[in-house]
């Protein structure tokens, strides 16, 4: 465990180092916390067992975490996405890593839980053909059932989809705002190409794939459950961007 913990400190120090590096690149100011792992335990005293320091890392992982997350679309939304050392891929890696020091922890809680409470004088009272000749496997049970439900519950909360990609609010005075589009719409189709899923490839790919530098994509896009409304996008493409010039909604 004192490894682990000494690889979570040297961890959080470099990401803390590595993001004061990008504010000042970024004429920012560099001092205060620059990482949720720095903040302070609203603990009182320090942790007195190790259970209680694999809390308190695994808490403030998982604050980092969400930080991450809402620092990367934030980078994405402001176009800090592209060239060297973005923002964007300096919170995907971030995130990456303090995702896995959580799994990290995950794995190690059933062991140090077993160590804390035998430590403690509290002997295995488990009746199974194991645990009763001595040998405890409480712990590689609750290992493996940690394991198994957070892969389980992977996908919690992923809102269900039949294909396409849902609209966001868009942009003012572009293409799909003044097509009509609407947060909630989804588009479904791109020139009768449907849209398996919603992923970014899937889009640029329609768009950019079979258009000239000054076109037409006919967009589909679903409202509610069963309407499916044909919208046409004219589209100007210049250095590889999407220029929008116009919109034409059409009727069936």
């Amino acid at each position: 465990m004192d490894s682990a913990i000494r690889r979570f400190q040297a961890l959080a120090t470099g990401h803390r180092d590595a993001l004061r590096a990008r504010l000042r690149s970024l004429g920012g100011a560099a001092e205060g916390s620059a990482s949720a792992s720095e903040s302070s335990s609203p603990r009182t005293g320090r942790p007195e067992t190790p259970s209680e320091t694999l809390e308190v890392f695994h808490r403030l992982f998982n604050q980092a975490a969400f930080g991450y997350s809402v620092l990367h679309v934030v980078a994405h939304r402001h176009y800090d996405s592209k060239g060297e050392g973005n923002t964007a891929d300096l919170s995907e890696k971030h995130l990456h890593e303090y995702s896995e020091a959580v799994q990290v922890i995950n794995h190690m809680t059933s062991d140090v839980a077993v160590w804390d409470l035998s430590r403690a004088g509290q002997e295995c009272q488990c009746k199974c053909p194991s645990c009763g000749l001595g040998v405890c496997l409480c712990s590689p049970h609750g290992t493996n059932t940690v394991r198994d439900i957070w892969r389980e519950t992977a996908s919690a909360g992923a809102e269900p989809t039949t294909g396409g990609i849902r609209v966001r609010p868009p942009r003012a005075n572009s293409v799909a705002s003044r097509a009509g589009l609407r947060p909630g719409d989804v588009i479904v189709a791109i020139d009768d190409q449907g849209l398996p899923n919603e992923t970014e490839g899937d889009w640029e790919t329609s768009v950019r794939g079979d258009h000239s530098l000054s076109s037409e994509a006919r967009v589909r896009r679903r409202r509610g459950d069963l309407s499916r409304t044909p919208v046409v996008f004219s589209e100007r493409f210049s250095r590889g961007d999407v220029r929008h010039t116009d919109c034409l909604p059409t009727r069936t």
